[in-house]
């Protein structure tokens, strides 16, 4: 049975695609095509904004997306959020033939909406083939019915799509904590930006849910907001850099995302129980 919050979560996404104030942009870029990759390889560090469709034909690859190992075959469907960073890697004396489509929904609050996971795939999903076809022969027609037509045919695909994976943790939607590596993906996203204005919404976006749905989520995992998460990731680097380094106490706050050298001071303050300048000393002496 689909538990409640899963059902729901799905639900406000769907209205979303469904709103006709939201705007929803398709790109059928290659289709009906072959899949031709000189690298062997297709990959996306996450600054993809779209949602992406892949139907394998024929062939199969493996890579790894949002951090977790997936393995696609003919007839598995795959549906990765806005966002989301993946790898993908194909054998080089196999033809690979994917039906594939990205698409985008904004509306006036949100400039894309993403169904709160990070991905969902579907091992021996004929019924996908059939809907995938169906939206490629929609988009051929031009008349006023075609936007709308397709809006359905893609709610109808990640219906059943929704329905094969509702009841599986392991795909993408381990809805009680997240998984270990998404927890090193949120680390290693703000090491990265440890210098730069990193918020709780960008690491939502960055890892592909609602920002209501994360936030919880991330509670249940580690206990504390994200919010203070990041402050208190932020303050340990400092921390290091006051033991490790000679740079100055403003440096270190810069280096750290503080911009204001003032307020440093004052949440380190409130962190470690004295000063940047007072903690270094103390270290030094000790």
């Amino acid at each position: 049975m689909i538990s409640r919050l899963r059902s729901d979560l799905y639900e406000n996404w769907l209205e979303g695609l469904l709103d006709p104030s939201s705007r929803v942009i398709v790109d059928f870029d290659g289709i009906d095509g072959i899949l031709r990759l000189p690298e062997r390889s297709f990959q996306s560090q996450g600054c993809l904004q779209e949602h992406l469709f892949w139907y394998i034909v024929e062939g199969q690859c493996s890579g790894v997306v949002a951090g977790d190992p997936v393995s696609l075959s003919a007839g598995s469907v795959l549906w990765v959020s806005p966002s989301i960073p993946f790898r993908f890697s194909f054998p080089a004396s196999a033809k690979q033939r994917i039906l594939r489509f990205r698409m985008r929904i904004e509306n006036a609050l949100e400039s894309v909406i993403s169904p709160g996971w990070p991905y969902r795939a579907v091992a021996s999903f004929s019924e996908g083939r059939l809907w995938f076809e169906k939206i490629v022969v929609e988009s051929l027609n031009s008349d006023c019915w075609s936007s709308s037509k397709i809006r359905g045919l893609v709610s109808c695909l990640c219906s059943d799509i929704f329905r094969r994976t509702s009841g599986d943790f392991s795909n993408g939607n381990q809805e009680s904590r997240l998984s270990a590596s998404q927890q090193y993906s949120i680390a290693e996203f703000l090491a990265k930006n440890m210098r730069g204005s990193v918020s709780p919404l960008d690491i939502s976006r960055r890892m592909g849910y609602s920002h209501n749905y994360f936030t919880r989520l991330f509670r249940q995992t580690y206990g504390v907001s994200l919010r203070k998460w990041i402050l208190e990731n932020r303050l340990q680097v400092a921390a290091n850099y006051l033991d490790e380094t000679d740079e100055s106490v403003s440096k270190i706050g810069e280096l750290c995302g503080f911009e204001d050298p003032y307020y440093f001071s004052r949440q380190f303050s409130k962190w470690a129980g004295a000063s940047p300048s007072c903690y270094r000393k103390t270290r030094s002496v000790s």
